[in-house]
């Protein structure tokens, strides 16, 4: 079974349109009166996705503690920690945002909604309601691809028929109103996702390197332009001895050496990470399809 451990709340709502955007909006605007009653219009409106349902118990328990009802925040904060444990607030938010939700956590006291989902024969699926403090579960629907969906009524152990074969069960808890609370995937067993190609490790992936080059490359040539500048104006100056302090030749001698050197060993090194940058790439490390352009660098200042 695959679970998901948090959504982001980015919410795309179902009819009737643009309540939560009001809702949001009404807020920002201090009219929390006309805000907390379009987003509990949004939420008795239903069918919302376990995203949606998020966002929408989150910006209403907000709505409430900007109206001074902390024991109306709190309420509404649990069921939103009861399906995101992990939701937060950055630091610095209003306390009375803040002191709401942690009596909201304080409350469930690490509670949350849990289900359990496994295959006890061909073509049945088990779910088990394994926790629900806060009684928010109404109705579980399970669909098997596009064979369509099975919903049965709450029950604390649910039996549910499956479209044979169904290698992947998409199961998710609703409430009265239709908005999901919790989902999860169920997987056959010798089924498997997809699995996503690793990336590779920043040493054996040749991009790394030929940035590092390129960086390398570039401050080797700002180096030898520095010195090539330093060089240039000591030259001036030894014209120019006459009416010139000594001490102006000896600071342009001294830029002169280190950033000569520091010319020489960015190129160098330049040089090395290009040429490791080509083994990478050839030996595999290349990851897709590319085209490599080699250039050698070379020089002494």
């Amino acid at each position: 079974m695959i679970a998901p451990s948090c959504l982001v709340a980015a919410v795309l709502l179902i009819a009737p349109p643009g309540l939560f955007e009001r809702a949001q909006a009404a807020r920002d605007a201090l009219d929390y009166a006309r805000a907390r009653a379009l987003a509990e219009r949004a939420l008795e409106a239903g069918g919302h996705d376990l995203g949606a349902t998020l966002g929408l118990y989150r910006l209403l328990g907000e709505i409430l503690a900007g109206l001074d009802q902390p024991d109306a925040a709190t309420s509404v904060f649990a069921r939103l920690l009861a399906l995101d444990p992990a939701a937060s607030w950055p630091e610095g938010t209003s306390p009375k945002i803040v002191q709401p939700a942690r009596a909201a956590r304080a409350r469930l006291a690490g509670r949350r909604l849990g289900l359990g989902t496994r295959r006890v024969a061909p073509g049945t699926l088990r779910v088990v309601l394994e926790a629900d403090p806060l009684e928010m579960v109404a109705r579980v629907r399970v669909r098997c691809g596009s064979a369509g969906a099975f919903e049965a009524a709450r029950a604390a152990v649910l039996d549910l028929p499956l479209a044979e074969p169904c290698p992947r069960a998409d199961v998710v808890a609703l409430d009265p109103h239709g908005n999901e609370l919790w989902r999860a995937t169920d997987l056959a067993k010798g089924s498997s996702p997809v699995a996503a190609t690793p990336a590779p490790p920043l040493y054996a992936d040749w991009r790394a390197w030929a940035i590092a080059t390129a960086v390398l490359a570039a401050a080797g040539t700002t180096f030898a332009l520095l010195h090539l500048r330093a060089k240039a104006e000591l030259d001036e100056v030894n014209r120019d001895s006459a009416r010139r302090e000594f001490t102006d030749a000896r600071a342009l001698e001294s830029r002169g050496r280190w950033t000569a050197l520091a010319a020489n060993l960015s190129l160098a090194v330049a040089g090395a990470t290009g040429l490791v940058a080509g083994l990478v790439w050839l030996r595999g490390g290349r990851h897709e399809e590319a085209t490599v352009v080699g250039v050698g660098l070379a020089g002494r200042f």
